[in-house]
């Protein structure tokens, strides 16, 4: 697709903590997905040559930019585009079957001056004043503030401290994922207990063959199974590693399950 809504007011609020570099790489990122309508390549050296990538910064740039405002699932994914790309295929085939109609159905034509043989389509027969359009303003309520639950507030201050991401914002996505866990039924000690976990990962960390980290919040409560996992990791003391016992989540088999000793 080649066009797509950009909402200001939303989108300075998601990202007034990033550089003028960092909104930079967004924007292009964002146009990446919608021309291809596709997922982010997984290999970091595809995507910086596509985005012209060459100096250090902007390499930095992108692979933040990447692990903030998208997941990584055999590729970089973004749902709010994924839902954008849905929404314009489904306008696109609704004008496709109206087109084989011969087109939309004819607007209702209006009777002039109480003369039924005079019609037209909203004609206008003469001019309108502004004091004689009704007010559209009229007592409209300002929107109120999206209410953040306790638990969710506690959830997030936590992970902004632990991430060392203290210019992090609440926002709905994130606000969902924590919501969603919390609905799952577990309680805000054991999603710290999760994210204590991703940070005791140096795969998660950033110590890993790309450098990137995979510490999002949207990351470590997927779902059950991954946060139960890094519930385990959060509880556990880090031990030397050794052959069948790692918490270094890159060499995990995760099918084995977990161990009654915390071993995966």
């Amino acid at each position: 697709m080649n066009y797509y809504s950009h909402h200001i007011g939303d989108y300075r609020r998601d990202t007034a903590h990033l550089s003028l570099l960092e909104h930079g790489v967004y924007r292009q990122l964002l146009d990446m997905y919608y021309l291809s309508e596709a997922k982010i390549p997984e290999e970091t050296e595809v995507v910086f040559r596509r985005l012209c990538a060459r100096t250090d910064e902007e390499k930095k740039a992108v692979e933040t930019v990447l692990s903030e405002f998208f997941f990584f699932d055999q590729g970089w994914i973004q749902k709010r585009c994924d839902e954008v790309i849905a929404e314009y295929h489904g306008k696109a085939e609704t004008a496709r079957t109206n087109g084989k109609r011969g087109g939309r159905p004819p607007k209702t034509k209006e009777v002039i001056s109480g003369n039924p043989e005079q019609t037209d389509v909203k004609a206008n027969h003469k001019p309108l004043t502004i004091n004689q359009e009704p007010s559209l303003k009229t007592n409209v309520a300002p929107s109120a503030p999206v209410a953040v639950s306790e638990d969710v507030a506690t959830v997030f201050e936590f992970w902004k401290t632990v991430m060392k991401s203290p210019k992090s914002l609440l926002d709905e996505k994130r606000r969902k994922a924590i919501k969603a866990a919390l609905k799952t039924g577990y309680t805000p000690e054991q999603l710290c207990d999760a994210i204590t976990g991703c940070a005791k990962s140096d795969f998660h960390m950033g110590k890993n063959d790309k450098g990137m980290k995979y510490n999002g919040l949207d990351l470590i409560l997927r779902n059950a199974e991954y946060i139960d996992k890094f519930i385990v990791i959060g509880n556990s003391p880090l031990v030397p590693k050794r052959q069948g016992y790692t918490h270094d989540l890159s060499q995990m088999d995760y099918t084995k399950g977990v161990d009654e000793d915390g071993r995966f």
